[in-house]
Parts: C-alpha cells; structure tokens; sequence
C-alpha cells in the first residue's frame, strides 16, 4: 500500500488494492462475482435514483425474492435464473448475505480512498 521512502515520498501500489475475486458455486459449478468498476457504480446508482418503481419494504413477498433473484445475478451474471429459482430460501438470502458482505467492502475501500485523498489534499 502506501509506503514513505528513504526520500519521504509516499508511494502508492493500487494494484494491492484490488479487491480479492470472490466465487460462489452452485450445482458443481464456480461463479466469480461480477466487480463493478466506479463507472458501473455511478450508472447503477443514477438507475436506482431515476427508477420509479415502490421501495423494497412495499414490495409483495414474490416481488421481494424476485429483485433479490435480479440482484444476484448482477453480482453473478453467469448464474442462469433457473437456478437461483430453485434454490430453498435460506439458500438464496445467503448468496445474498455473502453479495452484500462483498459490496460493504468495497464501499469502505472507497470510502478510505477518499478519505486518503482528503488528507492529501489538506496536506498539500
């Protein structure tokens, strides 16, 4: 990450950064877990703040598990529908779980980033 040379320069590898490849497998098969890059983000988030569509707590039952079935296969594009319909629920809610885990630390990787450049900034 960051380091302080013999010279006090602050040296920053991003590819340490990286966030490590998560995979789920289902029926003996290996998914890896879509990263969303800051332009998909932003897109995603204009999309969420444009849609019109109810909040999540006013949904019906099935519509519930229906987005969670979308959402999952945002994460897990390679996962077909028919599979993730066939799941117990337990099941879905924890490939859930373990996609939401995955989402929290990339915010906070951002959220650090920032706060990082702020500093910088501040110290500049």
């Amino acid at each position: 990450m960051a380091k302080k040379t013999k010279s006090q320069v602050t040296y920053l590898n991003v590819d340490d950064l990286a966030p490590a490849k998560k995979t789920l497998t289902l029926n003996k098969v290996t998914h890896e877990m879509h990263q969303v890059n800051v332009g998909e983000f932003i897109a995603l988030t204009k999309t969420a703040d444009d849609a019109e569509e109810p909040e999540f707590d006013s949904l019906s039952m099935p519509e519930k598990i229906e987005r969670l079935v979308t959402n999952i296969r945002t994460a897990f594009p390679s996962i077909p529908k028919p599979e993730l319909e066939a799941l117990a629920l337990e099941q879905l809610i924890a490939i859930v779980k373990f996609t939401a885990g995955q989402l929290e630390e990339e915010a906070e990787a951002v959220a650090m980033a920032e706060a990082d450049k702020g500093e910088d900034e501040k110290n500049a």
